[in-house]
């Protein structure tokens, strides 16, 4: 999975805001609203990571349990294919 167009972040404290830029941002309506590990997991995709690979990266991380953060994560990528924002 790769994202389909880059993200400008506009940090807000509390959460970022992620504004579509380049050439593909014209397909892209609106913009994202995420917190520090939504962050983690955009710039993940930008590298083409994985969801498993993802899961693996912030399991190793974070003192959470893999079946919290395999759900955040799959809500997340759930998300982002809605809006239509991943190229498979």
């Amino acid at each position: 999975m790769k994202l389909k167009c880059r993200f400008e972040m506009i940090d807000m404290g509390d959460e970022l805001i992620c504004v579509p830029v380049g050439e593909k941002s014209k397909e892209v309506q609106g913009v994202l609203k995420l917190n520090r590990e939504g962050q983690e997991i955009l710039e993940m995709l930008k590298n083409d990571i994985s969801e498993t690979g993802i899961v693996n990266a912030l399991t190793a991380k974070y003192d959470n349990s893999v079946d919290n953060i395999s759900f955040y994560v799959h809500r997340v990528i759930e998300e982002l294919k809605a809006n239509s924002l991943l190229d498979e």
